[in-house]
């Protein structure tokens, strides 16, 4: 019987850590992305500073890679991230760019 009433209690205990464990790792993941998107975003523009080494494809992935789709022009990208809020505008843009059209002048 006391085996029985152990392994009862037990079970929610596991039950439990697992789940805080997940919760634990998915945010642990997150600021791991933002430190490599802040990597690749650092290396990335470093980069375009010289723009004779780099081929276009090079620059097109670059940008997309940037602005976490491919269904945004590479224009359109570049024109976001010369805005003065360029993360809040390329997610904006991108949720409602059949709505929006760009003015660039």
């Amino acid at each position: 019987m006391e085996i029985e009433n152990i392994l009862k209690l037990l079970s929610p205990v596991g039950v439990i850590a697992g789940v805080a464990k997940i919760i634990y790792e998915h945010s642990s993941s997150s600021k791991h992305k933002l430190r490599d998107d802040y990597r690749f975003a650092k290396d990335f523009l470093k980069d375009m500073e010289h723009p004779d080494g780099l081929h276009h494809l090079a620059v097109q992935r670059g940008y997309y890679a940037l602005a976490g789709t491919t269904s945004i022009n590479v224009t359109d990208i570049a024109y976001l991230i010369s805005l003065e809020n360029p993360d809040k505008s390329l997610k904006d843009y991108a949720l409602a760019r059949n709505y929006v059209a760009l003015l660039q002048s």
